[in-house]
């Protein structure tokens, strides 16, 4: 009844395996916990065959150390007797037992010599989570909550985790004798320890999963597009330094819409991982770098990046500087967060960029406590009002390793050096418009597809797009048919009342030389558009 109380009270993942042990300690035929085996730990004793007493010899057993210390637990042999006994003993007078401790209760007794044992200081009783395969409901699992429950009157754990097994491609189990083995070795040889890592935690561990060539493919790819994120990220961050960073009330919408986005995202992966959903982890993250990042964010900014600069003397737009802000707490982000998953690929990322900042393993989850602030501009304006932070509690005072830039929050106050401070979380209608805005861009980009495909255009920058009234979608971006462009990737972004669907049409107007854009300023192929030129000019 104890045991099924602590049942009870322990946290299982997954949870069916509450249900496994339970019914399994419900119905245990008998008390004791044997399951005796011919192999395990000797009990090393002689027996007095007249008396029945213990043999109780410093020097015997001084004997019996020695030789296991020497040779192991087959030294404890019949045929060694003797040599055990030594000179004041006859080996005809004593019964060498040839027991063993029993496997189960040896093993159940682990939280005593670990936990409790004082050798490492900073372990405690119980310990929060004990992890292994399926089969030790039977096992492990059920010998030490038994020892405990009769010694201590609980489990010795808060949490068990379970995982299952990996099979073959195939999904039979792995044999030498089916020849069906993998090396884990000579995997990480062909396609490296990240990649095998990241297999690792995309699967569903809590059953049995597969692994094969295709699968690690598969995999690869996926790494590939999280190690091209970096490398973005390293490019486009080149160089920037504090002087550069755009206060939060300057930046323009898409930037803010991204710290939103980085937000959820945070409140997400910290649910997963105390969840122990390691699968969801790497989607989330994947998910955000491919199609968050990579897909949106860098594709509409590149624009910015590349031509909003003069390379000689280090001017750069407003817009630029709140991009590259905006990319450097994603940077501190994204490192940590892929830190676990991405092991060496995390630490060669940020030995790159800081290289005299130490291991990026010695930095901790990112502060980003979730805040909701008002939010209400022209898009062209900077915000109005004012952002108030909201410190989340569980973080206050906490300040990372001093490891990377300090970041400052939209009051002013410095968020710890390394740190990331509170995330922007916008008003609600806001974010509904920005998805639908996303939606309409992709609407805008199958439109076009087909006429690259006939070589009608060559680019979407050389697409003039015709939109019908979106007053309810767009907001105040009815007026603002130059930035629909810029999201759009396209020559331009024309709203037409009463036009009822999507049209697109090549442009007529010339391409800047150096942006690339067709514009009605530019007098002919590669002149320069009036940005370009302001620009170069600066």
């Amino acid at each position: 009844n104890r045991a099924l109380t602590a049942i009870a009270n322990t946290r299982f993942v997954p949870e069916k395996g509450r249900n496994r042990i339970g019914s399994m300690v419900e119905g245990r035929p008998d008390w004791v916990l044997s399951r005796q085996r011919a192999w395990g730990v000797p009990i090393t004793l002689f027996v007095n065959r007249k008396s029945g007493e213990y043999l109780v010899d410093p020097a015997v057993n001084a004997r019996i150390v020695a030789a296991i210390r020497e040779e192991g637990v087959d030294a404890w042999d019949a045929a060694r007797a003797q040599d055990y006994l030594g000179s004041d003993y006859d080996a005809a007078d004593y019964e060498q037992v040839l027991d063993i401790l029993d496997v189960w209760f040896d093993s159940g007794c682990t939280h005593v010599f670990t936990l409790e044992s004082g050798r490492w200081p900073v372990l405690q009783w119980p310990a929060d989570l004990y992890l292994e395969g399926s089969d030790q409901h039977r096992g492990w699992f059920q010998s030490s909550l038994l020892q405990s429950c009769a010694t201590r009157g609980r489990a010795p754990y808060n949490a068990v985790l379970t995982h299952g097994f990996t099979m073959d491609k195939a999904g039979k189990k792995m044999s030498k004798s089916l020849g069906n083995t993998i090396d884990p070795l000579k995997l990480m040889e062909q396609y490296g320890a990240d990649i095998i890592r990241l297999w690792a935690l995309s699967v569903d561990f809590t059953e049995d999963h597969r692994i094969g060539d295709e699968i690690l493919k598969g995999v690869a790819d996926q790494y590939r597009k999280l190690r091209n994120t970096f490398r973005y990220l390293l490019g486009a961050l080149e160089g920037f330094d504090e002087g550069e960073r755009v206060d939060v009330a300057a930046m323009p919408e898409l930037e803010l819409y991204m710290l939103h986005l980085l937000g959820e995202l945070d409140g997400k992966l910290r649910q997963a991982v105390a969840d122990f959903d390691f699968n969801a982890y790497v989607r989330l993250l994947t998910d955000f770098a491919n199609e968050d990042l990579s897909a949106f964010f860098f594709d509409i900014r590149k624009d910015c990046l590349y031509c909003d600069v003069n390379p000689e003397s280090g001017f750069e737009t407003e817009k630029r500087r709140a991009y590259r802000t905006v990319l450097d707490i994603v940077f501190h982000a994204m490192i940590r967060w892929a830190a676990p998953v991405l092991v060496f690929t995390s630490e060669e990322v940020w030995g790159t960029r800081f290289p005299d900042a130490g291991s990026v393993h010695l930095l901790e989850w990112p502060v980003l406590p979730l805040t909701r602030h008002p939010l209400s501009r022209h898009p062209s304006e900077g915000v109005s009002g004012r952002f108030v932070s909201q410190t989340n509690l569980e973080h206050a005072g906490h300040v990372q390793p001093d490891t990377g830039p300090a970041h400052i929050d939209a009051e002013g106050g410095d968020m710890g050096t390394g740190g990331l401070g509170p995330s922007l979380r916008w008003d609600d209608e806001l974010v509904l418009k920005w998805k639908e805005i996303r939606s309409l861009r992709a609407v805008v980009t199958e439109r076009i597809e087909p006429l690259r495909r006939e070589k009608v255009i060559g680019s979407s920058l050389e697409a003039d797009v015709q939109l019908p009234n979106l007053a309810a979608i767009l907001g105040d971006y009815q007026d603002e048919e130059e930035l629909l462009s810029e999201f759009f990737i396209t020559a331009s972004a024309t709203l037409v009342v009463g036009l009822d669907e999507i049209t697109v049409t090549k442009t007529t107007h010339h391409k800047c030389g150096r942006c690339w854009r067709h514009l009605p300023e530019v007098t002919h192929d590669g002149a320069l558009c009036d940005r370009c030129d302001t620009v170069l000019a600066s």
